[in-house]
């Protein structure tokens, strides 16, 4: 039997496993190289994805004007999650005189928020730093951006229905890519112990993504692996992801894992 894997799914996988990772930036690099988006819009949904998530608010609300007679659009509510966001990335980056201006045309549109996120803005006008804020701690403008249009645009279904690919990535499970890795190295256990049944599994075993377990041989390499990847360090001056950095869910050590063999 032939197994044929379409390369558009891959970078699909891939897109979806840097989004729920918080790599924002790196899946925006990828679309742009790949062509190919998680989502597919439609022409007036890819245009204002693309302004809001490169931060061009005026385009975005020039473009969304267009639309400002629609039912379909509460324009009010447009116009403060992009105001809140301008305001976000200017307390991000500590420029009190922009806040504060923004802040100021903020309060236009408090009749268009919850009583919640108007204190959590004027909460944050009191802070040194953004993620001074007990729900901003971990909060990047990229994220911020993301979140920003699909709040817009779930406001709009009804002028940019949602594509069949669309529906389909809904039907995917969270966490995809890890799952077809840990089937993999699943797959890859089962044929070892078929093959070597004198060999004795330990009861939990570390292994590397990084090569393939073919003979008892390659026990010591992936132990060898194992060791090498959880002992990089992050020189202070240089801007290197730790090994932490790729951890997989619930699994105990980087590039790493742990499976209880029965």
């Amino acid at each position: 039997m032939k197994v044929t894997v379409k390369k558009d799914e891959v970078v699909v996988l891939v897109q979806e496993w840097l989004r729920s990772n918080g790599f924002l930036e790196t899946m925006q690099s990828l679309e742009r190289e790949s062509r190919v988006t998680s989502v597919k819009y439609g022409r007036e949904q890819q245009f204002l994805r693309q302004k809001i998530l490169a931060g061009a608010f005026d385009q975005a609300t020039e473009f969304l004007s267009t639309f400002r007679a629609s039912p379909a659009l509460d324009w009010d509510r447009a116009q403060f999650l992009l105001t809140r966001q301008s305001f976000l990335e200017a307390a991000y980056a500590r420029d009190d005189d922009a806040k504060a201006a923004i802040m100021a045309e903020l309060s236009r549109y408090e009749h268009k928020c919850s009583r919640e996120e108007y204190g959590a803005l004027c909460y944050i006008m009191q802070l040194p730093a953004l993620t001074d804020h007990a729900d901003f701690y971990d909060w990047t403008p990229q994220q911020g951006r993301l979140d920003t249009f699909v709040a817009i645009s779930e406001g709009m279904d009804h002028l940019f229905p949602p594509s069949g690919h669309q529906r389909l990535l809904e039907m995917m499970a969270p966490g995809r890519l890890d799952d077809l890795l840990r089937m993999a190295v699943l797959h890859q256990l089962t044929s070892f112990r078929a093959q070597h049944p004198e060999v004795e599994l330990p009861s939990t075993l570390e292994f590397s993504l990084l090569t393939d377990l073919g003979g008892p041989d390659d026990m010591a390499l992936h132990k060898t692996l194992s060791e090498h990847v959880d002992g990089l360090k992050k020189a202070p001056e240089e801007d290197v992801l730790l090994a932490k950095d790729y951890d997989i869910v619930d699994d105990p050590k980087p590039f790493s894992t742990a499976w209880n063999i029965p």
